[in-house]
């Protein structure tokens, strides 16, 4: 759409009708989706502009981003380089330490969540799911925050709300959202860009919890199946893999104890590497 306060091209979500009259409690977590997403403005992070209604349906205006998903990058070109991998960890640990430091977590990231722009820059996206770090803002906005995941998850009735694939061992078992459930989840993103797939498959929902919980499981066999999917030019032998694989393999571990405590560090080894 066009803004016209603004003017300029904007991205518009918005909030389903049936949501709204089925949850009289919608418009306030919406409201709450804006107050966070507000919080955080980074260059690797899609700027969050206004709150509005049209007949009814609320909707967020956002930074149109002119260029594509990751997911759709994975999709159409495998496993991606080494340096690629390398740019694209760089930036999304940055955005998420901006995130972190302002006591904001994503809670569902993914591929289909990180928009590429035509000039190369990633941004981050859909806050959705997002919840503040407990203790890390004022009293009053915790207990609002706190108020409003109970009454989510008295509605959910127990429902898992995320991505399994990319969501952290306790996320699947009910736990909330934090700093390392992200960081959990951006190891099995960069893990899908090093290698095209990503690291936990089984046959039933009880199998693939038990392989997040196994801490003998993938991604430990990265380079293997990087070595088998990878497209002729990359390169999957170098140094700089391996020391992006011994970088995934950290923030993937099982136990949320056992990885590293911060995005902040994190994005500063990555850097360290190229």
């Amino acid at each position: 759409a066009m803004d016209c306060l603004l003017g300029e091209q904007v991205a518009v979500k918005l909030l389903r009708p049936e949501v709204v009259a089925a949850d009289p409690q919608a418009f306030e977590r919406f409201t709450q989706e804006l107050r966070l997403a507000r919080r955080i403005t980074h260059r690797n992070v899609v700027r969050t502009h206004d709150l509005g209604e049209s007949d009814g349906v609320p909707f967020l205006t956002m930074e149109y981003v002119q260029g594509t998903s990751l997911a759709s990058v994975i999709a159409s070109r495998g496993a991606l380089p080494s340096p690629a991998v390398l740019s694209i960890g760089k930036q999304l640990l940055r955005a998420l330490a901006v995130a972190h430091e302002q006591g904001v977590t994503h809670g569902d990231l993914k591929p289909q969540n990180l928009l590429i722009g035509a000039n190369g820059v990633l941004k981050v996206t859909d806050f959705g799911v997002a919840r503040l770090i407990r203790g890390a803002v004022p009293e009053r906005e915790r207990r609002a925050a706190e108020a409003a995941e109970a009454s989510l998850v008295a509605r959910l009735a127990g429902a898992v709300v995320g991505t399994p694939e990319y969501m952290a061992p306790e996320q699947l078992i009910g736990g909330p959202a934090s700093a390392r459930s992200d960081i959990y989840a951006a190891g099995v993103v960069l893990y899908e860009c090093l290698t095209g797939v990503t690291p936990y498959s089984a046959d039933t929902p009880a199998a693939f919890i038990a392989r997040k919980f196994d801490a003998t499981a993938p991604p430990a066999a990265t380079r293997l199946v990087a070595t088998r999917r990878v497209a002729p030019e990359a390169e999957t032998t170098d140094i700089l893999a391996s020391e992006l694989e011994a970088l995934i393999a950290e923030m993937t571990r099982p136990e949320p104890g056992d990885r590293p405590g911060s995005a902040a560090e994190l994005a500063e080894r990555i850097g360290r590497m190229g």
